[in-house]
């Protein structure tokens, strides 16, 4: 399930929105190119998502628009 950059005004922030389908633990992983350090650094995020009501399946059936992940700081 891809994960997409979503821009900031804050300097440093760095936020990113996904269309989860479903609730259950979800993990956010990424690499970071940093300044100063030779080599990309990866790293994850874990969280929980809870109540996320599934659209109805068919035609014509109303669709949600993604969730955007709170920004953490």
């Amino acid at each position: 399930m891809p994960a997409f950059f979503a821009p900031s005004l804050d300097y440093g922030v760095y936020t990113f929105r996904a269309d989860l389908p479903t609730d259950g633990t979800w993990a956010l992983k990424f690499t970071a190119k940093i300044p100063g350090e030779a080599q990309p650094v990866a790293a994850s995020v874990t969280f929980k998502v809870v109540g996320r009501l599934t659209p109805p399946q068919g035609a014509g059936a109303p669709t949600s628009s993604p969730t955007p992940l709170p920004n953490r700081r």
